[in-house]
């Protein structure tokens, strides 16, 4: 099924006029996607009686990221797709671009962090915007019209 997905997403993205790249997962849900700590995983929250460790805590004090393991490794794969592009090869069998080694030291700069914009509220009211002069036109002189009875 996974295959049929992959297939069907590079359809659509092609589309588009987008490229697809298929990273290497490995160790994803394994550290913070925030400060790349080692997590400790554990049970959901909301779901304590399901097996398994589907829950991660960033130990790190000043991180304290938490979440399901799979957020934190998409965030976590995306990085790792934009820090790589310029490694990105096509492979020759499938045509296909692909990402075959990552390095850690340059995932950490690319961790991806939620944005802060700043206040846009209004303060008071807008303010009017002066209108358009209009065009200079030069002054013409009228055609001339023959004299002469209508008709």
């Amino acid at each position: 099924v996974r295959g049929q997905i992959v297939d069907r997403m590079r359809h659509l993205a092609a589309e588009a006029g987008i490229a697809v790249v298929t990273v290497p997962a490995r160790n994803t849900s394994k550290h913070c996607p925030q400060c790349l700590t080692p997590l400790r995983h554990c049970k959901a929250p909301d779901k304590p009686t399901v097996a398994g460790w589907k829950w991660a805590i960033c130990p790190r004090q000043s991180c304290r990221w938490q979440g399901d393991r799979d957020q934190g490794a998409w965030r976590r794969i995306a990085a790792r797709g934009l820090t790589h592009q310029a490694k990105t090869v096509t492979d020759k069998t499938s045509g296909h671009m692909v990402i075959r080694a990552v390095v850690d030291k340059l995932e950490a700069s690319a961790v991806i962090t939620t944005s802060h914009r700043g206040d846009r509220s209004k303060t008071g009211p807008t303010r009017r915007k002066p209108p358009r002069p209009a065009p200079r036109r030069r002054r013409a002189p009228s055609p001339t019209r023959p004299h002469g009875s209508a008709g």
